[in-house]
């Protein structure tokens, strides 16, 4: 079998074949008949002093070096019909070398693909598939690096008939934990949404979701159903400010009569701005329920808001700042270090870089990033300062 540095190896050398070829042909601009291919590759050192997000005096820091070798294709899927039948896909391997704590040291995969199918102007298929196999934390919630794979795949078949359209879409989530197999789980999720465009570019809609979340072993976490529902507004939504906003309600039943259920409002925000010619807001929140981790809860409440900034400071140099808060509230009583409550958790995370697009196919970044978790129950505090230089090559 191979091994970490062979599989290194065999990468960097398909990818110097690919560049080179992509040389010959042109940037942007590879193809083998109608396949359209652009690999890519990023190398990114970062110090992140406390790598294991733990509380004050007990942090573990490290130097961390990642190399990313990835290849994206785009072909039709049908002879004359290229733009309505299409399929995409990318797929990238990350090898990621921890410098002092060694026996963390992984291999990620991540692959996406996508296929579009216009059969008429009124029909259309989208059907996608997203896999992923890391340890990065998974949510706000959880802070150790556990190994998992995640997979999420869907379908939505739309119709669209002048100013009237309809979604019926379906999407499956499965998490599978290498060590933490209480977290084992499926999420079916069921979603109908109708359309109305008021305009060319500006779509009003209702959106409902039947979801199911089934657990492979269910004796720690509660089984569960869910219905929302939620009214939104999609395109441009004002003069310079495009996006997505909805909100609605949220009703979720455990199977566990001794869980609590969760019912509220929901929110989702994800706009931009464009402020001036050179510069960007997006701002972006949402409000929900989450799985839980945390000792007899079986979800927590979040409340998130933050905004980005892009701006291009000189010719091909952007300044790239964000920062977010999120709120986490628990619905039962706990105890630690002889104090009870409910637990209440807020985060802060704030980031400022720089971008250079040293070419069409070259940038490099520079970026700082802070975190820290105020919790009610101090034993759950933790602050991280990461530093990270990074150059990406984009073919």
């Amino acid at each position: 079998m191979l091994g970490y540095k062979s599989i290194r190896i065999l990468g960097v050398m398909l990818f110097i074949f690919l560049w080179s070829c992509t040389l010959t042909y042109g940037v942007n601009n590879l193809h083998m008949g109608k396949l359209e291919l652009n690999p890519f590759i990023s190398v990114e050192q970062k110090f992140d002093d406390n790598i294991f997000l733990e509380r004050k005096n007990q942090e573990d820091d490290d130097w961390i070096t990642t190399t990313i070798l990835g290849l994206g294709l785009k072909t039709p899927l049908i002879s004359g019909r290229e733009e309505d039948f299409t399929l995409k896909a990318k797929y990238d391997i990350d090898f990621i070398e921890f410098w002092d704590h060694t026996n963390q040291n992984r291999v990620d995969h991540n692959f996406l693909a996508s296929a579009d199918l216009k059969f008429t102007s009124d029909v259309n298929l989208k059907i996608n598939d997203k896999f992923q196999k890391t340890a990065d934390p998974p949510n706000s919630e959880l802070t150790a690096l556990e190994k998992r794979i995640r997979n999420t795949s869907g379908v939505v078949l739309g119709y669209m008939r002048e100013k009237i359209g309809l979604d019926l879409g379906y999407q499956n989530i499965r998490d599978d934990y290498s060590s933490l197999n209480s977290l084992d789980k499926y999420e079916h999720i069921s979603t109908t949404t109708g359309y109305f465009n008021f305009s060319p570019k500006t779509s009003l809609f209702g959106e409902y979701n039947f979801g199911k979340i089934i657990y492979d072993n269910n004796n720690t976490n509660s089984d569960s159903k869910y219905n929302q529902y939620r009214l939104g507004i999609k395109g441009r939504i004002a003069p310079k400010l495009t996006g997505l906003v909805k909100a609605g309600y949220k009703k979720t039943d455990y199977n566990d009569s001794s869980k609590k259920n969760f019912k509220g409002f929901t929110t989702f925000v994800n706009v931009t701005y464009d402020l001036k010619e050179r510069t960007t807001l997006n701002l972006f929140g949402e409000r929900g329920s989450e799985e839980s981790t945390y000792s007899t809860n079986n979800y927590f409440e979040y409340n998130k808001a933050g905004l980005k900034v892009d701006h291009e400071l000189l010719d091909k140099l952007f300044l790239i700042t964000q920062g977010y808060y999120q709120l986490n509230k628990y619905p039962d009583e706990t105890t630690e270090s002889s104090v009870t409550d409910k637990r209440e958790d807020k985060i802060w995370d704030g980031s400022i870089g720089l971008r250079y697009e040293l070419k069409d196919w070259v940038n490099l970044e520079t970026n700082y990033e802070y975190k820290k978790r105020d919790s009610k129950f101090n034993t759950y505090d933790y602050r991280d300062n990461k530093f990270t230089t990074k150059v990406n090559f984009l073919f």
